[in-house]
């Protein structure tokens, strides 16, 4: 609508005059001032379409400047495009907060052409910028994440695992994974910006559902579900690299009742029964080489701090809106870590399932270690999983299924005690020959102590097994809340203990049945009933089994004493002691007997003196280790036997007196009252020395020290190692070894050339004790018995000529033949040991260890008594020791005064001193001093192979001198016995070296060959005025060598 201009103007006019009228009229007096009003009335009718006139100018002017404005807005929509492209294709890594400006300007040019025309180019353009846009922006968001946070502290994480409720350490997440502020404000202010952005339709499939606000939430959830992941994994690594590197990697549990550290993983020997290696069927490793109990239950507290540790960071970096929408990102990061936990502990439990089946019950200590470490971060979990049911009902079956098969396994343990099948094959159960601790029996205790450290867990599964599920309150909270308070279900863990003993005696009363002889059936139920006993009181076995039943552990004790009196009695029987009615009816009494009635009771005196025969050898090869029930036998036997004994002496009136027979070894004595020996010196006591020091009142001779293995293995070791000759007797050859079988096959290759084998269980070098041969042997006393027992069992103690090697090949067998002269295969055989003293600790079977080096040496030889040893050389010094200390003569002493009788004839066991012996003075000195039955000496005959001889001194002159070395020079040619001029040459340096000077020990120190060594011996008796040996000339000119033995 348009008004005509001059219109306009005209009304101007009208208004120009009115306005002059108004003042006229103003100007007037009052009596006019109604005109004024009417005036201004008809001012104002007028003024109304000028009004309306301008308003319309005023809008019409506003919709110029707006479509002005909206001009120069489609003017800048369209250069958008151009304008932004550069910084689009830049990405937000220079400037988030200027790529962030770019993308609302895209924003609104997107709006406004949606709103106008999509058609447009333009449109399309900004749509794909936007699209690049928002995916740089989630990149650059991914980006974020991983600077912003700092890798997991393994070390920290580990730490943090281990800790237990109890201890008081706090907890500083901050440690265990730090991360930068400003970093943080950056991932709030994109996630911000992204959720707040609508501007385009959900229908545009070129933003993806991972794009946008959306798509950050994603972006973290999947980050930090890896870092997660990863964490765990970096875990098992590091406790893998800690263990490969010899450290426990985890400080590990530290109870109260605790007994002995667990091991980490499958023990090679499972402990609770009798394990036969070739029945056993190994568990495929590739299933179980990650499967390490203890580094899983570590992984199980290590992911509650993580889990924690995810809380935190969803709370800081504030991507959600509400709690449950934290919930479900937590339940996105954790889902695949917890999965994985989850399946690890159900293949323990399917492990468990088929180990039981194997009766390897030992792995069960790894479900309860699992189990003890749900226990002590259940709580933290169970607030951890707050919201979260899926993980959290996974992680409770886990706990239930746990507890369940502990339960059902601990069970089947008992059973398994009870009908325990032996694994020989045989008929009879394998039980020890002396009667000692079953092995059943100590690896049955072993298992229930290391059970007790769990004995919390025990009493939750023992429940769980038996009720089944608990109402009202998750496994794991029931868990927590049960291990820590022991009064209603600690007594379900006595009886559980309680069950297994008594499944054991049961056990071990039907093994007791496959011993001939009663009295070492009861020995053996005794000793076994005793371990049980003391491993009892000795741990907290007692305190459970006492909640339980507080007449559990008397009836144990009563079983034993009822074998003790059935040992009593069977012993009663054995000697066959005249009650009062058969003394009356020999006619024992005061008067005079008759020659029948002394016969009678002569016939009496014989059966009780054959019956303590045939009870001392039953009890040599009876062990009962347990000082306690010696003790309380011997009292029994002094109760039970020592009034009708009394009775009997006085009613008898002729009492018969028996001897024992005469040891072997009393034949090898002559002149003195102990026998003189040359010791084993390798390289040195071969056959010529041998035969020197028998010339010059040695007794006994030892071989140097033979190694087995090489012997049997090598012809050339044979003929090397050992020669022997009709003169060289008795000889003891030593051996070294630790192979049963190897040692027996020696001894029977060996016992035709000589009189005995010893074992040598006393060399002290480096490379002994690293072979696990000499005195290595004194560490295993259990294998010595068997070498000894082995070696007794091939050889008799005396032969006939009948006893030929079955082993040998028709070479040797000809040689043999050959050499008939030099063959000793009737007579006597002995078995014998040189031995140091054994170090404290050294036990021989049972639970009786020994305290110091005397119990420990004479709890040794007595085992080796037992065994069948014919005597016994002690070295009075200790493998640390060297032969420059000074040797300990007392314990010899008190090895003698133990009266250590010997298993065959019952007579006491000779024994034989070595060490510090330089003289025959020394020896009658150690005799007198610790009763020895022989002297043993080493380095001193080297030096004076005369010193045993009777005739003091036996060099009083230089042509006594010459005798010796001219005899020495003698054998030595005659039987070379593959002695090299080097260790011949220092023998004959040691005999002479104490009669010369320091020129001539120089001069014989360089002799080089047996020529000159005789060169220099004729010089030397020309020089003290005695003429050279004619003979001596004649044999090392002819290298003659009399005919001698190698075999």
């Amino acid at each position: 609508m348009s008004v005509p201009v001059d219109q306009i103007r005209s009304h101007l006019n009208e208004l120009l005059n009115l306005q002059s009228q108004f003042s006229t009229l103003s100007a007037q007096s009052v009596d006019k001032f109604g005109k004024i009003i009417e005036a201004a009335r008809v001012y104002q009718n007028r003024m109304d379409p000028l009004n309306h006139d301008m308003a319309q100018l005023q809008v019409l002017q506003k919709n110029i400047h707006s479509c002005h404005s909206q001009l120069s807005q489609i003017q800048a929509y369209r250069r958008t495009a151009r304008e932004v492209e550069s910084t689009i294709a830049q990405g937000p890594s220079q400037s988030l907060e200027n790529y962030l400006k770019v993308m609302e300007r895209i924003e609104k040019a997107l709006t406004f052409f949606r709103e106008n025309n999509v058609d447009d180019v333009e449109f399309a353009q900004l749509k794909a910028f936007y699209v690049l846009g928002m995916k740089n922006l989630n990149t650059e968001f991914g980006n974020i994440l991983k600077q912003t946070f700092s890798p997991v502290n393994t070390e920290y994480l580990v730490k943090l695992a281990e800790q237990t409720s109890t201890e008081a350490e706090p907890v500083n997440l901050e440690q265990l994974e730090g991360a930068s502020d400003h970093m943080l404000k950056s991932i709030q202010y994109l996630a911000r910006w992204m959720n707040e952005s609508h501007p385009m339709d959900a229908s545009w499939s070129q933003i993806g559902p991972r794009e946008g606000a959306r798509g950050c939430l994603i972006r973290y959830q999947d980050y930090r579900r890896e870092v997660v992941r990863q964490s765990l994994l970096k875990l098992y690594d590091y406790l893998k690299e800690q263990e490969a590197q010899g450290g426990t990697a985890p400080a590990q549990r530290s109870k109260v009742n605790s007994v002995a550290a667990l091991p980490k993983c499958r023990p090679k020997r499972p402990p609770g029964f009798v394990w036969d290696v070739a029945l056993r069927r190994q568990l495929n490793e590739s299933e179980t080489e990650d499967l390490n109990s203890e580094h899983y239950s570590i992984a199980v507290g290590a992911l509650v701090k993580l889990m924690q540790n995810e809380r935190r960071w969803l709370e800081r970096v504030q991507l959600n809106t509400t709690l449950q929408e934290n919930q479900v990102s937590l339940d996105m990061i954790l889902k695949v870590s917890s999965n994985e936990t989850l399946t690890t502990g159900s293949d323990l439990i399917r492990l468990m399932q088929r180990a039981q089946g194997r009766a390897e019950f030992h792995m069960i200590l790894s479900l309860l270690l699992v189990l003890q470490k749900f226990s002590q971060v259940g709580v933290e979990l169970v607030e951890a999983l707050q919201g979260i049911d899926h993980i959290m009902s996974g992680f409770n079956n886990l706990v239930f299924r746990l507890l369940q098969q502990v339960g059902t396994t601990l069970e089947a343990y008992v059973e398994f005690l009870r009908q325990l099948p032996e694994h020989s094959g045989a008929s009879k159960a394998q039980v020890p020959p002396d009667g000692t601790v079953h092995e059943l029996t100590t690896n049955a205790l072993m298992y229930l102590e290391h059970l007790l450290e769990f004995s919390d867990i025990m009493s939750v599964a023992f429940y769980v097994s038996q009720v089944g599920r608990p109402t009202g309150v998750s496994a794991i909270s029931f868990l927590c809340s049960a291990s820590r308070d022991l009064s209603q279900l600690g007594p379900r863990v006595g009886g559980f203990m309680l069950s297994a003993i008594l499944a054991l005696m049961a056990n071990l009363d039907r093994k007791s049945e496959s011993y001939a002889d009663e009295i070492v059936r009861f020995v053996f139920q005794m000793n076994n009933i005793q371990y049980i006993l003391k491993a009892i009181y000795r741990t907290n076995i007692r305190a459970y089994i006492d909640s339980y039943d507080n007449n559990g552990i008397a009836g144990i004790t009563s079983a034993l004493e009822e074998r003790r009196g059935y040992y009593s009695r069977w012993c009663a029987r054995y000697i066959v002691i005249p009650n009062e009615n058969q003394l009356s009816r020999v006619g024992a009494s005061s008067r005079a007997l008759d020659s029948k009635e002394r016969a009678a009771l002569k016939s009496c005196w014989h059966d009780l003196n054959v019956g303590l025969n045939n009870l001392a050898r039953q009890h040599a090869v009876i062990s009962i280790p347990d000082r306690d029930l010696r003790d309380k036998l011997r009292r029994q036997l002094i109760a039970d036997l020592v009034p009708p004994y009394r009775l009997f002496w006085e009613k008898s009136t002729d009492p018969f007196i028996f001897s024992c027979h005469m040891d072997i070894f009393e034949t090898y004595k002559d002149d003195l009252p102990f026998v003189r020996i040359s010791a084993p010196m390798v390289r040195y006591s071969k056959l010529p020395f041998r035969l020197l020091v028998r010339e010059y009142g040695t007794d006994l001779a030892y071989s140097p020290m033979i190694l087995v293995e090489s012997f049997l293995r090598s012809s050339k070791a044979r003929d090397l190692e050992f020669t022997t000759c009709v003169a060289d007797r008795p000889l003891i050859v030593q051996l070294a070894s630790k192979d049963p079988c190897e040692f027996t096959l020696a001894t029977e290759l060996l016992a035709p050339y000589c009189e005995g084998i010893d074992l040598n269980c006393g060399c002290p070098q480096r490379w002994a004790l690293q072979s696990g041969l000499g005195s290595a042997l004194l560490r295993k006393p259990e294998l010595v018995a068997d070498l000894v027992s082995a070696a007794r069992k091939v050889v008799p103690r005396w032969r006939t000529d009948s006893h030929i090697p079955n082993h040998l090949s028709s070479a040797e067998d000809e040689k043999l033949d050959s050499n008939v002269g030099v063959q000793r295969c009737s007579g006597p055989f002995s078995i014998t040991t040189k031995l140091r003293v054994a170090s404290p600790g050294v036990r021989a079977s049972g639970d009786d260890s020994a305290a110091t080096q005397i119990s420990a040496t004479i709890e040794l030889i007595r085992r080796l008594a037992m065994m069948g040893v014919d005597w016994v050389t002690l070295h009075s010094r200790t493998p640390q020791q060297s032969n420059s200390d000074p040797a300990c003569w007392d314990i010899v002493k008190e090895v003698v005064g133990a009266r250590i009788r010997n298993s065959a004839t019952g007579s006491l066991l000779p024994v034989v001193l070595n060490g510090d012996v330089q003289s025959l003075e020394d020896a009658r000195r150690a005799h007198l001093t610790t009763g020895c039955h022989g002297v043993m000496v080493a380095r001193a005959l080297l030096s004076d192979p005369t010193l045993f001889s009777a005739r003091s001194p036996s060099i009083s002159c230089a042509s006594d001198l010459r005798n010796l070395v001219n005899r020495w020079f003698e054998l030595s040619l005659r039987y070379p016995s593959g002695t090299c001029f080097r260790y011949f040459h220092q023998q004959t340096y040691w005999m002479m070296e104490h009669y010369l000077d320091r020129s001539r020990r120089l001069t014989l120190h360089s002799a080089g060959s047996f020529a000159g060594l005789k060169d220099w011996f004729d010089d030397y008796w020309t020089s003290v005025g005695l003429p050279v040996s004619p003979s001596l000339k004649c044999i090392i000119s002819s290298r003659q060598k009399i005919q001698h033995t190698v075999i």
